[in-house]
């Protein structure tokens, strides 16, 4: 990719209309964070999500100390929330092989001066599903991350 950022966002799952503009907006205003998050709402049916509240809601640690800090203990940016500094996070294949938190090992194994952050709106929207990466192989994912 060219750009200056990479947003992430799984096939099935809905970013809010203006995820982007809030998340740059963020990151050009914290220029020592280089992965910003953010809440996310899960639902099943595109329907739960127009009704009111839609779906549930889950807010991830704002603040870059707290996010690190929560990372040892679980996944505290969620994969398709995130918007990154491409120099900072894309030099050499961020994603280790052979894992199947593959983006929980990419964040523990970023360098310290790497800050990540989370925004408390909810920026998009997680489908869950049985088949799903998420839902089948949740006991392999978590042995991943905590072996």
């Amino acid at each position: 990719c060219n750009g200056e950022f990479v947003a992430r966002l799984d096939a099935d799952d809905i970013a809010e209309v203006d995820r982007l503009q809030r998340q740059l907006a963020y990151l050009a205003s914290h220029p020592s964070v280089a992965i910003v998050g953010g809440g996310f709402r899960t639902f099943r049916v595109s329907s739960e999500l127009q009704a009111s509240g839609g779906g549930q809601r889950h807010r991830m640690p704002c603040h870059p100390l707290l996010v690190r800090w929560r990372m040892l203990f679980s996944c505290s940016l969620a994969h398709p929330t995130v918007t990154m500094r491409k120099v900072e996070v894309c030099e050499e294949a961020p994603y280790p092989e052979g894992e199947e938190a593959e983006d929980h090992c990419c964040w523990l194994n970023l360098p310290l001066h790497v800050q990540f952050a989370n925004i408390a709106d909810v920026v998009t929207n997680l489908r869950r599903h049985r088949g799903s990466r998420s839902a089948s192989a949740a006991l392999a994912i978590r042995h991943s991350s905590y072996g």
